[in-house]
């Protein structure tokens, strides 16, 4: 057998084998890029048949007429191979009726010329020799270009698509590699005289039954890779794709910063990378679309929702879940904040019933007994349920306006700071000691309420000698107040009995107070202005067995201020 003999075998095996494998994808012609392969492998079998008739034809003329048939099955192969390239990389939307429209012109022009040829040589000219070679005419050699120029650009966008599959599905990138350049290494060979046959449509029939096998038994459509830098990485959300069996599939560069450590692998099971996000973890195991989690990432505390969509073919078979992670961080503050503020508004309404009844009541009742005894003693009374009122009224008022609202922050002294606060409270005999010779970064009018606050509920509850003092009369308090820094803030302290540690969580709740005369409102403040600030506060015992209110996670300014 001479090497016609085998490339007759050829056509005839490759006409079987596409037939057959064109028949199987019409069988699961619901899978993607299932119909125009079908198309690619009915063009390549009739390619491959009118160049097998050819072969074993003895008429010239019949020659000639196969050879123009055989130009129907090139236009099908090469355009069932671009509508499979669109549909394989997720740009199915742009098969529309004009695109199809588009397409159709050059192919139409060219069968309209396998009918009536004005020129009589526009597409073959003559045929040479007895093995059936034609040369080739004009319009033919444009349709060849074309044809071409549209297998160069879908070859480019199908192995670009390959690529980023970054080697998770081995085989179904070798049966794409296969069929994409199988052809275009026969038509080389050909054209450079290296084989005396055109080879070109068996490379096709390759290509075809490559394209199937990858859909059918490799599952190249299980995740399509659907044009990735159209899709992925534009995508402002934190983006994983995971396959069924759980291994990461795709992720874009906003998934990276949510996860301490290196880039996943792709290949990685997600729960082997998500040890350490339990919550997220049992978020996205349960499929719970919509659920708020919190994640510990390097760049701080962030609140994510979570959206798992399923993946699924055609016939409704799940293949994978995309997991969406929006930042949600900002609208958790804010409704955390508003949650806040109802709180807020309940102490306030609660205040108002009860707290400023109180003292309104004595005021009341005060007055009704200087009137009936002429005894203006009780209007002492009545100015001390006054002036508590007004305290009650200005702290509820700054907890309202002000919150956990900052103006500008600013580089102030600490120790400045603090001697500003203490001329501005009713101190009498108390004693205010500094050491604190570092710059902070804060708002430097809320900072001074901290203080204020702070030498206040010293001055009111801290010192050794308030019982005493309540018994003669004395409204000034002999407490010793210091003011130091740390590494990482300041303090304030005092040596009075201290506070209990089991009652240390609770002195900040608005309202609370163990002073007959006291608001419960300072530590409140003094709380939600360190929290403005981002500080935390914490309270532990003096070096006297006192109080002492710590201030950490403090912003300082390298600078410090001189002895």
């Amino acid at each position: 057998m001479d090497i016609t003999d085998w490339y007759v075998l050829a056509l005839l095996g490759s006409v079987v084998a596409t037939l057959l494998a064109a028949w199987a994808t019409w069988r699961n012609r619901e899978q993607a890029g299932a119909v125009p392969l079908v198309w690619l492998l009915v063009g390549a079998a009739l390619w491959s048949g009118c160049d097998l008739a050819t072969q074993l034809s003895a008429s010239p003329e019949l020659d000639l007429l196969l050879n123009k048939a055989l130009y129907a099955g090139m236009v099908v192969v090469v355009n069932g191979y671009v509508l499979f390239g669109l549909e394989f990389i997720g740009r199915g939307d742009l098969l529309t009726r004009r695109t199809v429209a588009a397409l159709a012109i050059e192919p139409g022009l060219l069968l309209g010329l396998l009918v009536y040829d004005p020129t009589g040589g526009a597409l073959v000219r003559e045929m040479v020799g007895s093995g059936g070679v034609a040369t080739a005419g004009p319009a033919f050699l444009a349709h060849a270009a074309y044809s071409y120029l549209l297998v160069a650009v879908t070859t480019g966008l199908l192995f670009r698509t390959a690529l980023q599959t970054r080697g998770l599905y081995v085989w179904q990138f070798a049966a794409l590699l296969t069929g994409v350049f199988v052809p275009i290494f026969a038509n080389a060979l050909y054209l450079f005289d290296f084989l005396t046959v055109d080879v070109t449509p068996l490379a096709f029939s390759v290509t075809g039954v490559a394209l199937f096998m990858s859909i059918r038994w490799a599952g190249f459509m299980d995740v399509v890779p659907v044009a990735r830098d159209m899709v992925v990485d534009t995508i402002d959300d934190a983006m994983v794709v995971v396959d069924q069996q759980g291994r990461i599939i795709d992720y874009n560069t906003a998934f990276e910063p949510v996860i301490d450590g290196d880039s996943p692998a792709i290949g990685t099971l997600i729960d082997s990378i998500l040890g350490d996000y339990p919550a997220l973890q049992a978020a996205i195991e349960a499929d719970a679309d919509g659920a708020i989690v919190g994640v510990s990432t390097p760049a701080g505390k962030r609140d994510f929702e979570v959206t798992v969509s399923a993946v699924e073919d055609q016939r409704g078979d799940r293949l994978g879940r995309v997991v969406l992670l929006h930042d949600v961080t900002e609208r958790e503050r804010q409704r955390r904040e508003l949650e806040r503020q109802n709180e807020q508004l309940d102490q306030f309404a609660s205040i108002i019933s009860h707290d400023l009844r109180n003292p309104l009541n004595v005021a009341a009742g005060r007055t009704s007994l200087a009137k009936e005894t002429g005894d203006l003693s009780h209007l002492e009374d009545v100015e001390d349920a006054h002036e508590r009122m007004h305290q009650l009224i200005d702290d509820v008022l700054d907890l309202a306006r002000h919150g956990r609202d900052l103006d500008e922050t600013t580089p102030v002294a600490l120790t400045d700071v603090a001697t500003q606060a203490w001329a501005h409270v009713d101190t009498g005999e108390a004693t205010l000691e500094t050491d604190a010779n570092v710059t902070i970064v804060a708002d430097e009018g809320r900072l001074r309420q901290v203080f204020e606050n702070l030498f206040r509920n010293a001055v009111e509850h801290a010192s050794p000698a308030a019982e005493l003092a309540d018994a003669v009369g004395r409204t000034t308090r002999s407490v010793t107040v210091r003011v130091g820094s740390t590494d990482d803030g300041y303090y304030v302290a005092d040596d009075g009995p201290g506070i209990p540690e089991d009652e240390r969580d609770a002195v900040f709740d608005a309202g609370h107070t163990s002073a007959d005369d006291g608001t419960g409102f300072g530590l409140a403040i003094v709380d939600e202005i360190a929290q403005a600030h981002g500080w935390n506060v914490r309270i532990t015992e003096s070096w006297a067995g006192g109080a002492r209110f710590e201030f950490s996670n403090v912003e300082r300014v390298r600078e410090q201020m001189p002895a």
